[in-house]
């Protein structure tokens, strides 16, 4: 059984390897570099940048809003926070 599941973990990583030193480069030159601009180019262009697992975040910046920052706190009560500080810890 040991033997069994180291060689599916060697495989794993193995492959993961390949992954990123064969089809990512032939897909996209320097694409798995952090801070490509080509890649977060054709990442935003293509929608790649709407997926977390990519790291790219489109820019979508704007200006913080302190005044509805103060409604939502005016209007959310304690037991509301409670609860959504509960769903934080226990990840639902």
């Amino acid at each position: 059984f040991a033997v069994s599941f180291v060689s599916v973990l060697v495989s794993a990583y193995l492959g993961r390897i390949l992954f990123y030193a064969l089809v990512i480069p032939t897909t996209m030159p320097g694409g798995f570099f952090w801070k490509n601009d080509k890649f977060k180019e054709h990442a935003i262009e293509t929608g790649l940048s709407d997926m977390p697992q990519m790291g790219i975040m489109a820019d979508r910046h704007h200006k913080f809003d302190v005044k509805a920052l103060v409604n939502v706190i005016k209007q959310t009560t304690f037991k509301e926070v409670f609860m959504q500080i509960k769903s934080i810890v226990r990840g639902g």
